[in-house]
């Protein structure tokens, strides 16, 4: 799941990415995305984790210290280098299907 991590990200995102979550959780898939704790991204994995699913976050080493004990990520994959093509590569290594939620637009491959 790519989203936005923004604090400022409006209440009717975070409804829907939150839902979202629950959905993604309550048929069993695994969500996999980069384990931030705001906007849209913390709003699916507060989904994720309301229905007790599985959280993969695949995050940079530079953003380590953003992740806390009680996010709810199952699993933690730390990428490494000099800019964020390891940290996408791990998100499309680590994923089957894709969902894309930039503003008020859902869209999902597969």
């Amino acid at each position: 799941m790519f989203g936005s991590s923004a604090k400022t990200t409006p209440n009717k995102f975070l409804d829907e990415a939150y839902l979202l979550g629950q959905t993604i959780a309550q048929k069993g898939y695994t969500c996999v995305n980069g384990g931030g704790m705001y906007g849209v991204m913390g709003a699916v994995n507060r989904g994720v984790k309301n229905q007790d699913g599985k959280i993969v976050g695949v995050i940079h080493e530079m953003w380590v210290v953003d992740i806390k004990v009680d996010s709810g990520i199952s699993e933690l994959i730390v990428t490494r280098g000099n800019d964020l093509n390891e940290r996408k590569q791990g998100l499309f290594d680590q994923s089957d299907c894709f969902i894309i939620m930039p503003g008020n637009v859902t869209i999902l491959y597969c």
